[in-house]
Parts: structure tokens; sequence; C-alpha cells
């Protein structure tokens, strides 16, 4: 699998704190091989990951003890589990930056799959901590950088009008108060979302 750029992990983090809110917490549902939980316990936060397959889990664990070293005093804890999980894994804390790149393929940005994930993550990360930040890279369709599209209007995001994706996720108490697209390649590009209470 391909890893999250570190600029990129790394703004998710930063993206999380606000006036109101500092951080002690990552927490990243989809860790892959932990690109977000290495920037994580690289800026000194306790890092909380996941994902559903055992040999990423692994592979983080690996480089959360390499990025940790002797003079970190970051905490982590990295487990095999589903997104809809980890409210019964690590219980209720407080402040918390959810930051995470779903998993998607080519084309994953007309993935219906995709969409249920996200609303699984944004209902736990709710659960979990209420007055948190959630920072996310979701799939979208690369014509949101065409000036002259209606589609730059409301992209498509993970197959659906992003109007549509926004509402759900404020159903499920986010607010999202940034968006802004980045280009992966020709056939691809992701819509920062960045989210926080919507109480």
């Amino acid at each position: 699998p391909v890893s999250l750029e570190p600029r990129l992990a790394r703004l998710l983090i930063s993206l999380g704190h606000r006036t109101d809110f500092t951080p002690t917490t990552i927490i990243d549902p989809f860790c892959g091989t932990g690109g977000i939980a290495i920037e994580g316990v690289l800026s000194g936060l306790n890092v909380l990951a996941s994902d559903l397959d055992p040999r990423m889990v692994s592979g983080t664990e690996e480089n959360l003890q390499w990025a940790s070293g002797s003079e970190n005093s970051a905490e982590w804890d990295v487990q095999v589990t589903g997104v809809g999980m980890i409210p019964d894994v690590w219980g209720k804390i407080s402040g918390a930056v959810f930051a995470f790149d779903p998993p998607y393929g080519r084309n994953a940005w007309k993935s219906d799959d995709g969409v249920q994930l996200l609303l699984r993550a944004c209902s736990a990360a709710k659960t979990i901590d209420d007055t948190g930040s959630l920072c996310t890279l979701l799939p979208t369709d690369p014509t949101i950088f065409d000036n002259n599209s209606n589609d730059s209007l409301d992209p498509i995001v993970m197959g659906v009008p992003w109007s549509e994706l926004a509402n759900q996720i404020i159903d499920r108490g986010w607010n999202p108060v940034l968006t802004a697209p980045i280009k992966v390649h020709r056939s691809l590009a992701r819509l920062l979302v960045v989210a926080h209470p919507s109480h």
C-alpha cells in the first residue's frame, strides 16, 4: 500500500488544532503503515491507531517504535479492529484529533462502501470525543480543478455530491469548516475536510 505523504499527514494533524482546543491524542482508524501515526508521535502527541489488516498493524507498530525513540514521551496503541469498534476499544477520551485517510483504490471516489466507512468513522469519532476535531482526505473526481465545470461548485466526493455528503457528516455531529482540493494524479484528487463539533 502507498503511505500518505508525510507533509499531508502532518497537515491533517496541524489542522486539528483550534484556538479553543489543543489536542493531546491523534486517532487514525485506517492507519495502514502508520504515516499519520508517525507524524503524531513526532509531534509529541499520543496516538491511537487501528486497521483491519494485521500486517498493517504490525508495520505501524514497527514504525512507531522507530519514531518514538528514547527521548519521546508520546504514548501509542495500535489495534487490529474495524472503525465501528474503536469506541469499545479505546472508550471516551478528550483532546482527540481524528486524522485519517480512508482506504481507497482507483476510482474509489465512486464507491458507496467508502461513504459508509466514512460515516462510521464520523460516528465513532463523535462517541469517543464529541469536542475533538476531525480531519480527513476524501477521494474525489479530479474535475474539481476545472474552473469552468459546474462540478467544481458541488464536486462528487466518494460517489455523491459534496453537499449531500456534508449533510450526512453534519447529521453525525461534525460541521465541515474547511474544504480544499488536493491533486493526486490525472484520474484522482482528494478533498481535504476539516470538521469541528456541530453542537
